[in-house]
């Protein structure tokens, strides 16, 4: 094996989490709390442990590095689907559905939204399609529309909702900004679409669509699986977008241009 295949090689540790949370979803009990523990403890621990890195990038395989991607597209769409799987087989039960959801959120944020803030920026269809998927799982797809057209354009201006105001609470940012960006999008594709001299509401509007297929994806969940399981799906997708804004409050933190 060569040095640069090794080196991208190296980032498959990071399926990790989202391989721990399938295993305590379809285990249950104190399983539930293997990502949990080893997300917020484990690398947190681990991390005071390694000094920053100073050596020079090395290359890396663009083959191995998309293979990775799409594994993370995969094992976060096989977490949801063992969480709602544990609930509806009884493998979970009582708090540890909660444990479990939280678990799987915590990989949403990652393996679902960060893998997906990769995937929307490129130019083929088939990467863009696996990140809006992302997106849909955790009920967040207008990030799509926001995070490309708006915040790309307006960050760290008092017009970007994705930039935390000097003085302002991450808290306080989180409340603010979740209706705000979603506002946003909306408003940009509603332009767009007048500009074409098309209903600005309908179908054509991907903000639209995309809450239409949020709300099929919900219902589907619902009727096929029952409440308990809609729920726990609703919360992955809630701690999924809080360490998204989290991490956009930590990042934009009082920025002016």
């Amino acid at each position: 094996m060569n040095t640069v295949s090794f080196h991208s090689l190296r980032y498959s540790v990071s399926l990790v989490p989202s391989l721990l949370v399938i295993a305590g979803n379809i285990s249950g009990g104190y399983w539930t709390l293997l990502n949990t523990l080893f997300t917020l403890f484990f690398l947190v621990i681990t991390d005071w442990f390694f000094a920053d890195e100073t050596l020079q990038p090395v290359p890396h395989s663009a083959f191995i590095a998309d293979a990775i991607t799409i594994l993370h597209v995969l094992t976060h769409t096989l977490s949801i689907a063992s969480l709602i799987y544990g609930i509806r087989s009884g493998t979970l039960t009582d708090s540890f559905i909660w444990c479990a959801a939280l678990s799987t959120g915590l990989n949403s944020g990652v393996s679902g939204i960060i893998t997906a803030h990769e995937l929307i920026h490129r130019d083929k269809l088939f990467w863009r399609a696996m990140g809006i998927w992302n997106l849909l799982t955790v009920n967040y797809t207008h990030f799509f529309i926001e995070h490309i057209k708006g915040h790309h354009k307006l960050v760290a201006t008092p017009a970007d909702p994705a930039t935390a105001r000097f003085g302002e609470t991450s808290y306080g940012f989180v409340v603010r900004t979740i209706p705000a960006q979603f506002v946003s999008a909306l408003r940009i594709e509603a332009a767009r679409l007048k500009r074409q001299q098309k209903f600005e509401y309908g179908l054509s509007n991907f903000v639209v669509v995309g809450v239409l297929a949020q709300l099929a994806l919900m219902s589907g969940i619902y009727w096929l699986f029952g409440a308990t399981a809609l729920f726990a799906f609703v919360m992955q997708s809630a701690v999924a977008i809080f360490l998204l804004e989290l991490t956009n409050y930590a990042e934009h933190y009082g920025l002016e241009r």
